[in-house]
């Protein structure tokens, strides 16, 4: 996939048909700029709250890819995209809301 090839939706669609998700990326390996990182959380269940916390957010911006995992007790994330920008974007939107997601779980727990 190079840049020629960015999808270019509209700002009223919602994402939910089933073309739209057909659209999305699903793959990673090809894409220019890749971001990954993890989290070390005191039990997997903290962890868990989190991961699942954060993928009811969809990604507005389907050329954006990102994964998330649980592993033990670390949340592991994975964000790729051609566009740094695009990146840039997605992670700032990610860590505001793991900010406020933490602050929410250590209120709390």
């Amino acid at each position: 996939m190079n840049e020629d090839d960015d999808i270019i939706l509209d700002e009223d669609d919602d994402y939910s048909d089933e073309e739209t998700r057909k659209k999305r990326l699903v793959d990673y390996q090809n894409l220019k700029f890749k971001y990954s990182t993890e989290f070390d959380f005191k039990t997997n269940q903290y962890a868990t709250f989190i991961m699942n916390s954060l993928e009811v957010d969809k990604e507005i911006n389907l050329n954006t890819f990102r994964e998330y995992k649980v592993e033990d007790t670390k949340f592991k994330i994975l964000y790729a995209s051609n566009s740094a920008d695009d990146l840039r974007r997605s992670l700032n939107s990610f860590y505001d809301m793991l900010i406020m997601v933490t602050r929410t779980l250590n209120s709390f727990s």
